[in-house]
């Protein structure tokens, strides 16, 4: 009889925890409404996989207790949350042909990871024909002007010790055109014209904004990507036949309406598999603790055969390497 009470209790207290729990997912999933206006709705918005997790569980929670006002008003939750996770993406297509492959590696490399030996065989793994580094340092530049002098001759490379937003382009093809530009910020920025054989070419950027912890950060992320927006939509208008890619660790997941503002000023698309939800960026080496926030994204006319993650070389995050079709 004790025993059978006990569980009985427990299930009750429980069932009264439920009503917290789901007012508390509610009250996120709610304030993440508010992404567009305010850095903590946003980082919300950003960790929407992880409110999903935790609304999905709450949702069994109250089904179990038959709160069936919650179970519903959650339920409602869990879709709201699901359809930003149907949003576009420039999905890997089987039929690219694979005459005008290029391939690129991307990797954010932590100034301050001293794992080179794990770093270049990481970054040189895929065999990419372009490679793009942020939070490049000094020593790791020159390591890999030391490596890749015969096979990726082609640089440009700003490099920073005492900061974050040190970054490069080394390449397989000549480059043209090379612009390391500014912004809102003094953070460095790339553009350069990659030219492939058959007198075919391609415009890269790459960026790294803020990380957007604070309104003041938040702020200067979202306006180094507005600035970014219109720098390619002023490139397509004087290059329209030009196809682009841009690299970047956007500091922003696709979940934050910001993403979606960037997205549809671009007319870029991100590449992906549609309902992939790898990390890129990890707080610790587990699925709950990541965040996609380090991305590729590629114009119309450009069509991506493969897309993979990397593995852990010592970094919060794991580079990202695609191969593309240039039509």
């Amino acid at each position: 009889m004790k025993s059978k009470k006990a569980v009985h209790d427990a299930a009750a207290f429980l069932c009264r925890l439920s009503d917290s729990f789901a007012l508390l997912t509610l009250l996120a999933s709610i304030v993440t409404l508010l992404a567009s206006y305010h850095w903590i709705a946003d980082l919300l918005a950003n960790l929407r996989v992880q409110q999903s997790m935790a609304v999905l569980v709450v949702f069994v929670l109250c089904l179990f207790c038959r709160r069936w006002l919650w179970t519903a008003i959650l339920g409602l939750c869990l879709l709201n949350h699901a359809w930003w996770f149907a949003a576009p993406v420039s999905t890997d297509s089987k039929h690219a042909t694979m005459d005008g492959d290029l391939s690129i590696t991307f990797a954010n490399v932590l100034t301050a990871n001293k794992s080179y030996e794990a770093i270049i065989p990481d970054l040189f793994a895929d065999e990419p024909d372009v490679i793009v580094i942020v939070e490049l340092s000094s020593v790791l530049a020159d390591r890999l002007k030391a490596k890749m002098s015969a096979t990726h001759p082609f640089t440009t490379l700003y490099t920073e010790d005492r900061g974050n937003f040190g970054i490069g382009l080394v390449s397989r093809y000549p480059l043209a055109n090379i612009d390391r530009f500014t912004l809102n910020t003094d953070i460095q920025s790339i553009a350069a014209t990659i030219q492939l054989p058959r007198g075919r070419s391609v415009r890269l950027f790459a960026t790294h904004p803020l990380p957007p912890i604070g309104e003041s950060n938040f702020r200067l992320r979202n306006e180094q990507l507005t600035l970014l927006a219109a720098r390619i939509k002023a490139f397509t208008s004087k290059q329209a036949g030009t196809p682009i890619v841009l690299v970047g660790d956007f500091n922003l997941t696709p979940w934050s309406p910001h993403f979606n503002d960037f997205q549809s000023a671009t007319r870029l698309q991100r590449v992906g598999s549609r309902f992939d939800l790898t990390p890129t960026w990890y707080h610790y080496p587990l699925f709950p603790f990541g965040l996609v926030i380090d991305h590729v994204m590629i114009s119309s006319d450009i069509v991506c055969s493969e897309h993979r993650i990397g593995r852990l070389t010592g970094s919060d995050h794991r580079r990202v390497s695609v191969v593309v079709d240039v039509n």
